[in-house]
């Protein structure tokens, strides 16, 4: 099998609840997409997906995928996808690090290792350990009882575990995390999540405001 063509596609994605606030007065309201789709000439295509969280949420932004097949996609014609450590050691040859711009071209060769083998890829990282894993829902910077509200929303969708976005403001975080966890039912679970909101003293001020209602709320 060998790669024929390399093909980009990407979209906005937006959020659906309008606005992301993530920490540090740092919010998005659309994220782009870029989905690597990979020909071969055995009929196949393998495809792959980044989305950064926006521009600002981590070291990693949306025009990296373009910019990145720009520079490697002419070596890539002609080799086998399904030789993946050959293909991760060609990317990191043709580029140093970048590593979030070259997951979806690693996704897709993956993908096509799989349909050539007729197996999921579970099955070839291992099997399958386990029949799931617990799910949690972000409730982005709000005013506490929009959080609260908010929290009440998943709940009735059937979450359980909750991450409270907090690094606005360090005092008031105190008052959002402490509403957020007295709030939580038996076999219920808070996360808060600053996002580099805090300074090291004021996470301090936090975590020790807080101890108590975390000690009480444990499951």
């Amino acid at each position: 099998m060998k790669i024929t063509g390399i093909s980009l596609y990407k979209t906005p994605l937006p959020y659906v609840g309008g606005s992301y606030g993530w920490g540090a007065g740092n919010s998005i309201t659309t994220a782009i997409a870029s989905v690597v789709v990979i020909d071969t000439d055995a009929g196949l295509q393998g495809c792959g997906e980044f989305t950064p969280c926006g521009e600002n949420y981590m070291v990693a932004h949306s025009e990296g995928v373009e910019a990145l097949l720009r520079l490697v996609a002419p070596s890539l014609l002609g080799e086998d996808p399904r030789q993946v450590g050959r293909i991760e050691a060609l990317l990191d040859h043709l580029v140093q690090g970048h590593g979030y711009a070259k997951s979806p071209i690693d996704i897709a060769c993956w993908d096509l290792l799989g349909q050539s083998c007729r197996q999921p890829l579970l099955m070839l990282m291992g099997g399958k350990l386990t029949d799931g894993a617990p799910m949690y829902r972000v409730a982005p910077q709000k005013a506490t009882d929009e959080t609260v509200a908010e929290m009440q929303r998943y709940r009735e969708q059937g979450y359980r575990q909750f991450q409270i976005k907090v690094g606005s403001d360090w005092s008031g975080d105190i008052e959002r995390i402490q509403t957020g966890v007295s709030l939580l039912k038996p076999g219920e679970k808070a996360m808060a999540d600053a996002n580099k909101g805090w300074r090291v003293d004021e996470a301090l001020r936090v975590a020790r405001a807080t101890r108590s209602a975390s000690s009480t709320r444990q499951p």
